[in-house]
């Protein structure tokens, strides 16, 4: 697991944790303030780069020599790609954007009410209309086991869109990266 990786399932930990540990025991703000210092020394300890934790606004940022990431909950940030289509009325549970070596990666995790078959036919349509070319769609299951996955290609991004629909509720995950040049699974790992 790469460092970056580690990171953000840490970091997401962290905000997640604080969202409803530290909102609903009634924290003070020292204490607020000693928890995020504490948390920021331990995570550059680890990571060997800079963060900071801010409970207030759910967010983290990490920037190592690399580059700066930043990870959050609640809503989409500024700095999110614009041509990325995202469904209107839905809610952010989590985000992340890149830069430095993660320059052009984001990911989103959506919510809402609306139905997947209404979800999935908008991104149809919205994905390429935001100029983005759909090369495979993928869907299975039945019921509220269904799942729709659209990979879309755009210079020299990739985009990945999956909608799944549990408990009545309908998940939009939107992933962008930069495309690689090789594929891992073509490589011989035998050598």
């Amino acid at each position: 697991m790469s460092k970056t990786t580690k990171f953000l399932v840490l970091s997401l930990s962290v905000i997640v944790f604080f969202a409803f540990v530290g909102a609903g025991c009634g924290f003070f703000d020292w204490r607020k303030k000693a928890a995020e210092k504490s948390l920021e020394q331990a995570l550059e300890k680890q990571s060997g780069g800079k963060v900071d934790i801010e409970v207030e606004s759910n967010t983290t940022t990490w920037e190592t020599e690399e580059g700066k990431s930043e990870f959050g909950t609640g809503e989409i940030p500024a700095n999110f790609p614009s041509d990325l289509p995202l469904y209107p009325g839905a809610t952010a549970s989590y985000t992340f954007v890149g830069s430095g070596n993660e320059e052009g990666s984001a990911s989103a995790t959506l919510e809402t009410s609306d139905s997947m078959d209404k979800v999935s036919s908008w991104y149809k349509q919205n994905i390429e209309s935001n100029g983005w070319s759909i090369t495979r769609t993928d869907q299975w299951g039945a019921d509220s086991d269904q799942f729709s996955n659209y990979v879309a290609e755009k210079g020299d991004k990739e985009l990945s869109v999956g909608i799944t629909s549990p408990e009545g509720k309908t998940m939009i995950t939107i992933t962008i990266n930069k495309k690689s040049d090789t594929n891992p699974e073509d490589s011989d790992s035998s050598l």
